[in-house]
């Protein structure tokens, strides 16, 4: 086969022109023809298109020169060249594969300024900076953004300007999808140069001013987009059906261009006082320290409620976009088009939802509805998914609003392997996801502003005991047809959240998951949101709001339990659905144990409405196993529902209510927040509820060990950590 003797590899490295020799060429060749050679015609294939990324501009501009003069800003520099860093040297060697032919590999200037930015990432403790307490903006461009532009036939709602997402961006893709049922062509220009990429690989720019056309078949599997560099500010857009018989103008324009007050929540960046470490005992430290997981600085502890209930829950999301909550008699008819009362509604500056799952059902289309009436007035509207258990109703449900409000954005997360999708990374694409679980709203009037976190996502299972007809829906789930998508089964749970009030706090924790938003699209690296600076005298106590992207931040989260067991001095009541701990968590809570640490694990016996009770009960039963009879534990037992809540408990003192589970997936593949609260009346309250559980639950005896199919899974790294 007559080879090229030269490859430029620059569409993969972006690292000017690198010429690879014969061999080097013929090994790349050789590794993907061995592939299609055993039958894996598929992931060849993805091999191959993973080389179409390259490393942007801006990023390598980060690793390169990560430094700046105030000090705040330069350790969050350093932080995300770090992490950046930390995903180009896996992406790039990747690419390259294993031969290392010399001037290349190590010697490459990008790779060399990847790998010592890298370095940095080692998962200590970071050292507090020398700067004054207080919140600053970070503006500094170091990410490729990237959000869905919702377009249809006819004119949207209100006024036709749609933002778009280019905080802290050097450049924003615009992935553009069409919700009309006929093919639509759009023609725009930008203040800016653009570049096109259409079906079928298709790919032009437009200068700044110079008029360009897009092509958008009906339906979701369109992949037009348009890419957007720094400079650019606002485009405008003529669309309408290819024959052009009804037209109508849409503009976009940079959010923090249009919406100033936004653009200072997104850049916010905290510098927290915290006292010198010599000061505190071991959980004090554990909890105050700076870290690479990404928190808020701690805050005073506000009054907050307890919701256990699931339609007091849900009650609280409508009463925060509504005023007041619903009767419960007119929920339980579950009629998605009831009459809503908007009379007492708050005038809203934001609205925020992140959920691992958002259904198209009853309690979706309802909730939407209500943000509908907001979208209406102007409301900014941002919905963060987890793209790998969204179905395609509920992207519809959801592209329909976008589509028809230009003040709602959708972002569906999806993890994008370093090394391209394929045989090593195929697992992990699937299995990563956005499970964030956050419902936020900022109001003109301080004191309605609410933000609602913890264990639920926004789906019928979790408000009610069984499905409820929804056939004269068809847009919408009905959990009682046999035949659905297999992502819409219907399982019931019982949970637990968390409502604040207090305006700064919740206006702080929604600046803390704008870094969520503004994530960087290839890397899902969030910018750290808060650093630290020594304070003699200042508090030991109070509230943080956690974000982990394991992924990114080298596990950060699981190393900060880990710090947490080792601190714990009398006990560490836990209470998850699944239990799975990996290695260095089932560790600490046996060093807890050898310390004499009681340690009680409360966890659901799992209803069979769960597809995946069989293998989820074999890995509790492994765990239970593993951390020996010294574990206090509880099996908590309901005929239809599964206790969904995430709670731990550490010596009455630290308190912390998140989205993550103690099994594997939580602390290695997915996205999870969460608050912590370092006060013992705060720990108190909890732990009435922990007993309250306790006392509907049975101690466990002996664990039963595991099936075989489960001690075959324990047995592989990768099969392990899906649970």
């Amino acid at each position: 086969m007559p080879y090229p003797t030269r490859l430029d590899l620059r569409p993969c490295l972006g690292d000017g022109s690198l010429e690879l020799p014969r061999r080097v060429l013929e090994a790349q060749v050789e590794k993907v023809w061995g592939v299609i050679r055993r039958g894996w015609l598929l992931p060849a294939v993805l091999m191959l298109a993973s080389c179409a990324s390259k490393t942007p501009g801006v990023a390598r501009r980060l690793m390169e020169t990560p430094q700046m003069s105030d000090p705040a800003h330069a350790e969050v520099s350093a932080r995300l060249a770090a992490m950046v860093g930390a995903y180009e040297v896996e992406r790039l060697t990747a690419n390259v594969g294993s031969a290392r032919p010399e001037g290349f590999g190590r010697q490459s200037a990008l790779l060399h300024a990847a790998t010592a930015a890298a370095a940095a990432r080692d998962g200590r403790r970071r050292q507090p900076v020398i700067a004054a307490a207080g919140s600053y903006s970070f503006t500094r461009a170091w990410r490729t953004a990237a959000t869905w532009i919702m377009l249809d036939a006819v004119p949207p709602h209100g006024a036709p300007v749609v933002g778009f997402p280019g905080t802290q961006a050097g450049q924003t893709m615009l992935r553009l999808r069409s919700v009309a049922d006929v093919p639509l062509l759009v023609r725009g220009r930008c203040d800016g140069p653009a570049q096109l990429r259409g079906n079928r690989f298709s790919r032009s720019a437009a200068a700044a001013g110079e008029t360009f056309a897009l092509h958008l078949p009906p339906g979701p599997t369109d992949r037009t987009r348009l890419i957007l560099g720094a400079d650019v500010q606002r485009c405008r857009l003529e669309l309408g059906p290819e024959n052009l018989s009804a037209r109508h103008v849409l503009m976009l324009e940079r959010e923090d261009i249009g919406n100033p007050a936004l653009a200072a929540l997104d850049t916010r960046l905290d510098v927290c006082a915290v006292p010198p470490a010599g000061e505190l005992d071991p959980l004090e430290q554990a909890f105050l320290a700076d870290r690479w997981l990404s928190r808020s600085c701690a805050m005073p502890v506000v009054p907050v409620r307890l919701l256990p209930d699931a339609t007091e829950a849900f009650n609280a999301k409508v009463a925060a976009l509504t005023g007041h909550p619903l009767d419960p008699l007119a929920l339980a008819v579950a009629d998605p088009e009831m009459p809503l009362d908007f009379s007492q509604a708050p005038h809203l500056e934001l609205i925020l939802l992140s959920y691992l799952q958002l259904r198209a059902d009853f309690s979706g289309r309802l909730i939407l509805r209500m943000i509908e009436h907001h979208a209406a007035r102007g409301t900014g509207v941002r919905i963060l998914i987890s793209d790998n258990l969204a179905t395609r109703k509920d992207l519809a449900m959801l592209a329909r609003l976008a589509a028809a409000y230009p003040s709602v954005q959708v972002q569906s997360f999806r993890w994008q392997p370093p090394a391209g999708i394929g045989p090593a990374t195929l697992s992990e694409w699937l299995q990563r996801g956005n499970h964030t679980k956050a419902f936020a709203t900022l109001a003109a009037e301080p004191e309605r502003s609410r933000l609602i976190l913890g264990g639920r996502n926004l789906h019928d299972g979790f408000l009610f005991d069984t499905p409820r007809n929804l056939s004269d829906h068809p847009e919408l789930h009905d959990y009682n047809r046999r035949l659905r998508s297999p992502l819409a089964y219907f399982a019931t749970y019982d949970d637990l959240e968390v409502e604040i009030a207090g305006d700064a706090a919740v206006r702080t924790i929604t600046a803390h998951l704008g870094t969520l938003w503004h994530r960087d699209a290839a890397s899902s690296v969030i910018r750290p949101f808060s650093v630290t600076t020594e304070v003699t005298g200042a508090p030991r106590r109070g509230m943080v709001h956690l974000l982990s992207v394991p992924q990114a931040d080298g596990q950060a989260l699981e190393r900060w339990f880990v710090e947490l067991f080792n601190a714990a001095e009398r006990r560490i009541d836990i209470a998850s659905p699944y239990l799975n701990p990996t290695p260095p968590l089932t560790a600490a809570l046996k060093r807890a144990l050898d310390r004499g640490v009681a340690v009680r694990i409360l966890t659901p016996a799992l209803p069979p409405t769960d597809p995946l009770s069989g293998l989820k009960t074999g890995f509790i039963n492994a765990t239970l196993r593993r951390l020996g009879p010294r574990v206090e534990a509880w099996l908590y037992h309901h005929p239809t529902r599964l206790l969904h809540a995430k709670l731990l408990i550490i010596d009455d003192r630290l308190t912390i209510l998140s989205s993550a589970n103690m099994n594997a997936r939580s602390f290695l593949y997915d996205t999870e927040n969460g608050i912590a609260v370092l006060d013992p009346a705060f720990a108190d309250t909890l732990g009435q509820l922990f007993a309250n559980w306790l006392s509907e639950a049975e101690p466990v005896g002996k664990a039963e060990a595991p099936g075989a199919l489960v001690q075959f899974m324990l047995r592989s790294k990768t099969l392990r950590s899906w649970f």
